[in-house]
């Protein structure tokens, strides 16, 4: 059981929220619940493909506020 759960935790962390929900807008039952994103906001970039830093992105977060993510001019490619 307790290799199923760190397969199940490595499969999570590398794709939850990296792909859009399929579902129409506000017609998915599972809402923010959802393993995948419904908004900018939500999505991530996936951890195997793109490197991360603890560092946030400066022009995504300001100050202690989250700005929406597609403000960054580097898109996926920025180095945060």
């Amino acid at each position: 059981m307790e290799k199923i759960c760190c397969v199940y935790s490595h499969y999570v962390l590398a794709n939850y929220k990296t792909e859009p929900c399929k579902r129409p807008p506000r017609l998915c039952r599972q809402g923010y619940a959802c393993p995948q994103y419904h908004n900018p906001r939500d999505r991530r970039r996936n951890p195997s493909i793109f490197k991360y830093k603890s560092t946030p992105c400066p022009h995504v977060k300001q100050n202690d506020e989250w700005i929406d993510p597609t403000v960054c001019e580097s898109g996926d490619g920025c180095k945060y």
